[in-house]
């Protein structure tokens, strides 16, 4: 949120409403001082084939992200988080990321080694 930007509107309908949710929990980790205001509808598709007409109805997310308290507190509303918070939050994506990291290069390791051991085994002559 630089050059100015007060705020985002980020939506998502459906089964992607949960990688919604796990953007905006990270971009309140990441951005210090974000408030959160969601709303939930639903959209409808309607779909004609040869017999009928169908109507499908999907739920829709939209999230207002913003620096700037909003005057209106609405049932979406959520609080910044407090400095604690986020702080402990960002430590736990860190030292997530880091084991990730870690298990990636012992994968890594362990596969150049079962290459090499085979390379090994294939040069042997009995």
């Amino acid at each position: 949120m630089n050059h100015g930007v007060k705020g985002i509107k980020l939506s998502a309908i459906g089964s992607s409403i949960n990688k919604l949710v796990n953007i905006v929990e990270f971009l309140k980790i990441l951005i210090p001082g974000l408030y959160q205001v969601n709303r939930l509808t639903s959209v409808k598709y309607v779909s004609v084939d040869t017999n009928n007409e169908a109507i499908n109805e999907f739920p829709k997310m939209e999230v207002k992200l913003t620096l700037v308290k909003p005057t209106i507190i609405t049932e979406g509303f959520q609080d910044k988080l407090s400095e604690e918070e986020r702080k402990k939050l960002l430590d736990v994506y860190l030292k997530e990321k880091e084991e990730r990291k870690e298990l990636k290069r012992k994968k890594k390791e362990k596969e150049e080694k079962e290459k090499l051991l085979k390379e090994l085994n294939d040069n042997i002559i009995v």
